[in-house]
């Protein structure tokens, strides 16, 4: 069939006609060989949504780009969020209608896009979501440039937005120092939200590591960390695979942190019954049951916070992560190393715990000079 559909032309080259989705394609080249490889190419490119004609959406492309990222379904999700800011004000152009202008075009408007979260308007997008925005633009245009849907990628000469908006302070992702703790622990122990807050304080996993640990995961003396909650398309879910493979972890439990569960059984048993310690239910439910979550948790500092302020004892607002940063920092006050340190919290990296935790000044280093003997 295929050297029926094949005839030379007058130019020398070899042409092939084919049959794709009911529509008749050419495709040109100097040998069998050559045309074979191209013709399979356009089959394959029509299986997978590829339009041989090239009049191709950017919505239809954004689809394509999307079913060849390998990440996680929380980033899938995550990803079409980001998307909607596009598409809705340039998804049913024509690849090869979208030009540099268009692109700088949505740029201005991503600056005026308004995010909107529990049904409210929350501001305008930060420097770093119209950036998010534009670089997946930018990938799904380079997607369409490799597959010859158009012959250069607008995106090209198109800059991020510099930043604006003032560089968010570090006390929010600081470490608490001890007086802290100990003041806010102590205002926040009757928030049904204490138990989680002081487990990830003594252990340094992260909140939604903790949230989603169920009484199956913990043995006398450890946490096993296998799973991650995530919000998918606003719902807070489980995700069955951590942030990294290195987050895979078993987790010491100090006898602090060994307490806490201790009293958690306690209060579970006495608000839901011995259903509440199951191996597959929720160490740190809800009040009302379901999984917390770190806008649950953001809610409860800031609340906490504001009644010790109230007081006239001034403590700064922080996050949830905070507690981890605390952890951390306690554990290099007490000497624990960088490898064991690293494996604690499920850093991928011995340099993203050195870089965050250990630091050093001059007069450290000079103090630990003097420590060292020399021999000759």
């Amino acid at each position: 069939m295929a050297k029926r559909n094949t005839a030379k032309r007058s130019d020398g080259l070899l042409e092939r006609k084919i049959t794709i989705n009911g529509k008749r394609r050419s495709v040109y080249g100097h040998s069998t060989e050559e045309l074979d490889i191209k013709a399979a190419k356009l089959r394959q490119d029509a299986e997978q949504g590829i339009q041989a004609d090239k009049a191709m959406t950017l919505d239809k492309m954004y689809t394509i780009w999307k079913r060849n990222r390998d990440v996680k379904e929380c980033t899938l999700a995550e990803y079409d969020k980001r998307y909607q800011s596009i598409s809705k004000h340039i998804g049913s152009m024509k690849l090869t209608d979208i030009t540099p202008q268009t692109c700088d075009s949505l740029k201005e408007a991503l600056k005026k896009e308004s995010v909107v979260r529990d049904g409210k308007k929350r501001g305008t997008l930060s420097t770093t979501g119209i950036n998010n925005r534009l670089s997946m633009l930018n990938g799904i245009l380079h997607l369409a440039t490799i597959r010859r849907l158009i012959p250069y990628n607008p995106m090209d000469s198109i800059t991020p937005e510099k930043r604006t908006e003032a560089q968010m302070t570090d006390s929010k992702h600081r470490a608490l120092t001890r007086e802290e703790l100990t003041l806010f622990f102590k205002e926040a122990e009757h928030s049904d939200y204490y138990p989680i807050m002081r487990f990830l304080a003594y252990t340094g996993m992260r909140s939604g590591e903790a949230a989603a640990l169920t009484w199956g995961d913990i043995s006398n003396d450890s946490a096993s960390v296998t799973k991650t909650t995530t919000r998918i398309k606003g719902v807070v879910q489980v995700n069955r695979t951590p942030k990294t493979k290195a987050s895979i972890r078993n987790v010491p439990l100090s006898e602090d942190a060994q307490k806490v569960l201790t009293d958690q059984k306690k209060r579970l048993m006495k608000r839901f019954g011995g259903s509440a310690l199951h191996d597959d239910a929720l160490v740190f439910p809800k009040s009302r049951g379901g999984l917390v979550d770190s806008t649950v948790l953001n809610t409860c500092i800031l609340q906490i916070v504001r009644r010790i302020n109230k007081d006239g004892i001034k403590i700064e607002l922080f996050a949830p992560h905070c507690f981890r940063h605390t952890f951390a920092s306690l554990c290099v006050d007490s000497g624990v190393k960088p490898e064991k340190l690293q494996k604690i919290l499920g850093h991928s990296k011995i340099s993203t715990t050195m870089d965050t935790y250990y630091h050093t000044n001059d007069e450290t280093v000079q103090e630990e000079l003097q420590k060292v003997k020399f021999g000759f």
